[in-house]
C-alpha cells in the first residue's frame, strides 16, 4: 500500500487512513492495527508505535474515535437499558445498569456514598425495580 499520498485535509497516508480505523475498531492494538494498514509482521509493533507519535494521526484517532462511538451509541444504550429492564438480571447488575443508563441521559449519580445500607437483599432488589419502573417511563 503506497504511503505517499496525503489526504489534504488531514494528512493521513493511505497506510495511515487504514491504522487510524483499525485502532479504533480493534479497540486500540497497535500492532493489528499495523499489520491490517499493510506494515511488515517485523516490524509492526515499532510502525505503531511511530505512527503513533504523530500530531496529525493522533488528531485523527480523536475524531475517528469520536464518530465510533457515536455509530454505536443507540445499540450501547440499547444493551443497558436491556439488562436494566431484565426481570432475570440480579439486583446489583440492574442498579449498575440502571445507573449507567441515567448517566447517559445525562443525570449524574454520586460516585461514591459513606452511608452504609441497612437494607436487606430483598428491600435493595425491591429498590432497584422502582428505579428500574422510573427509567422504563423516559424511554
Amino acid at each position: 500500500m503506497p504511503a505517499t499520498h496525503k489526504d489534504p485535509k488531514t494528512g493521513l497516508t493511505e497506510q495511515q487512513e487504514v491504522f487510524v480505523r483499525e485502532y479504533v475498531r480493534n479497540g486500540g492494538n497497535g500492532t493489528k492495527a499495523a499489520l491490517e494498514a499493510g506494515y511488515a509482521e517485523s516490524s509492526a509493533h515499532t510502525r505503531a508505535w511511530e505512527v503513533l507519535q504523530k500530531d496529525h494521526v493522533l488528531k485523527a484517532l480523536r475524531i475517528e474515535q469520536t464518530r465510533y462511538i457515536d455509530s454505536q451509541a443507540s445499540t450501547m444504550f440499547d444493551v443497558i437499558k436491556g439488562i436494566a429492564l431484565d426481570d432475570d438480571a440480579p439486583a446489583s447488575v440492574k442498579l449498575q445498569a440502571a445507573l449507567a443508563w441515567s448517566d447517559r441521559a445525562g443525570y449524574k449519580h454520586v460516585e461514591k456514598q459513606e452511608v452504609m445500607d441497612s437494607r436487606s437483599p430483598a428491600e435493595q432488589a425491591e429498590r432497584a425495580k422502582e428505579l428500574t419502573a422510573k427509567l422504563a417511563l423516559v424511554k
